[in-house]
């Protein structure tokens, strides 16, 4: 739970490095755009990856616990 939402803290800071390279017009070479963009769809991914997980231990878990309340 933790990881997901440190990472998505990660997001803001891409999204304003993204534009500040497009006001450079610097898009390919070492830290361009499309570099930042494939960074950044990492992160998003690992961060759906964090979430999808936690989302799944707090089903099971909820479920676990709805079958020993009945």
């Amino acid at each position: 739970m933790f990881a997901g939402s440190a990472i998505e803290f990660l997001v803001p800071s891409y999204v304003g490095q993204i534009i500040n390279k497009f006001r450079e017009l610097n898009f390919e070479g070492d830290g361009g755009v499309y570099e930042l963009l494939l960074q950044w769809i990492v992160v998003l991914v690992l961060s759906s990856i964090c979430s999808f997980i936690r989302e799944l231990l707090f089903g099971i878990t909820s479920q676990k616990i709805g079958r020993s309340i009945r």
